[in-house]
């Protein structure tokens, strides 16, 4: 989650939105965004794609 987590903040930051505008644009609280950001609560698969969308990330499966 450590790595989700990094990919979001750097993206977010890239595009210029605060945890603030992110949260409203997906329509989530912003603490949720923080939360998730700290690695201290790990999203749903819903609100994760929520998140990811607007940012322009996808998620995507890999065997291991």
């Amino acid at each position: 989650t450590a790595h989700l987590s990094l990919t979001v903040i750097e993206q977010r930051n890239a595009l210029g939105y605060s945890q603030r505008q992110l949260a409203e644009n997906v329509h989530i609280p912003p603490i949720l965004i923080a939360r998730i950001e700290s690695c201290k609560t790990v999203p749903n698969l819903e609100t994760l794609v929520k998140i990811m969308k607007p940012l322009g990330l996808t998620l995507t499966a890999q065997a291991v």
